[in-house]
């Protein structure tokens, strides 16, 4: 069964609505697909119809922009919370709690919080600052975990540093994001859970994924995360929108400035060295780099078809990319799984199934 095929099987198998994929080396397309439709019975997708990218928000917004920030000098990684939070907002917990810890999740937050059911009677001008304040005064894990919540902290750093919002400095940064194909789609902050979304300019065609409980509608063209929903589309965590070209637009342009295949390290916002350090894990004691997933032996969708210097990210919508540091092969799988709410086992060997036969295309070359 070819990439294609598989692609088809996964629809016919409802394990989503839609997918996109994207196969390359070194920049250059190998093989792409765009199947399926934005919703059960909806319009066909193509090639330029935006999937909810979830937590791939994480690796391609706020690490690419604190590799920036590192370059320039406006922050380093053994900074301290405190030197950009209000110390009085920070619990002993958190205290002396260092950048490279929260990029690399081992700062101890937890992995995941309802924070729009604890602050549902927040006004949404401080929304913000208090899902912060809440963070902060949470109890430490004992064993660092993969975390949201140190993401949020993350992408208010970032507000901090540069004094606006988050969807404003990604919108304005030269080069790595100028692409009307990767972009936040923020709405004006809801005044209550059930508050259809007020888009500030009218979204493109993006794919739905499914019905929310909680905002009693299918959602399209709106984040599916319910706390970045509640921060009006925008956070450090969730909310990016994208289509497949782009995702692998963005990660051609980090491996050729890593591998320095064009001899112009500018071709991304950092040199070489920096972003060798976030491509890195700062131990072996777990998977992630600073930002990035590295694969794990025996328990890896891609794993044995990517080599171990591998980096990559998945998202909760059915979302992920790789790139293998080695040859610079990339991947990007962009699915609605969520539509059907598909087992998270039953889909993890499907991408299996696709980075296997994704790999092969690369040894036809």
């Amino acid at each position: 069964m070819s990439l294609s095929e598989t692609m088809v099987q996964g629809l016919k198998k409802r394990l989503y609505t839609a997918a996109s994929v994207i196969v390359g080396i070194d920049g250059k397309v190998l093989e792409e697909h765009h199947v399926g439709f934005d919703r059960e019975g909806g319009a066909e997708i193509s090639g330029s119809t935006l999937f909810d990218l979830a937590s791939l928000t994480k690796p391609i917004v706020v690490v690419s922009l604190f590799m920036r920030e590192i370059q320039k000098g406006n922050i380093k990684l053994e900074d301290r919370l405190e030197k950009f939070l209000p110390s009085k907002w920070i619990g002993r917990a958190f205290r002396g709690v260092t950048i490279d810890q929260v990029l690399s999740h081992r700062a101890g937050f937890p992995a995941h919080a309802k924070l729009f059911e604890h602050l549902i009677g927040t006004e949404p001008g401080r929304r913000k600052e208090e899902f912060v304040k809440y963070i902060l005064s949470c109890t430490r894990e004992a064993n660092p975990v993969y975390s949201d919540l140190g993401y949020i902290i993350l992408g208010y750093v970032l507000e901090t540093v540069n004094e606006r919002p988050l969807n404003e400095i990604f919108s304005s940064s030269e080069g790595i994001f100028y692409n009307q194909h990767l972009s936040f789609l923020p709405v004006k902050m809801p005044e209550s859970p059930c508050s259809p979304p007020v888009h500030f300019a009218p979204p493109p065609p993006a794919v739905s994924t499914g019905w929310c409980h909680w905002r009693r509608r299918l959602l399209s063209a709106e984040v599916h995360d319910c706390n970045c929903y509640w921060l009006g589309g925008v956070s450090g965590h969730a909310g990016l929108f994208g289509t497949s070209g782009a995702v692998f637009s963005w990660a051609s342009r980090l491996w050729k400035s890593f591998s320095n295949r064009d001899g112009q390290e500018s071709n991304f916002w950092c040199s070489r060295e920096v972003m060798s350090e976030f491509l890195r894990k700062p131990d072996d004691t777990s998977s992630w780099a600073r930002g990035f997933d590295t694969p794990t032996p025996g328990n890896s969708t891609v794993a044995p078809y990517f080599s171990m210097r591998s980096v990559g990210h998945y998202g909760f919508t059915g979302t992920s990319f790789w790139i293998d540091l080695e040859d610079g092969f990339t991947i990007v799988l962009l699915t609605n799984r969520v539509y059907y709410e598909t087992d998270r086992e039953i889909f993890r060997r499907f991408r299996r199934t696709v980075h296997r036969k994704a790999r092969l295309l690369n040894r036809q070359v």
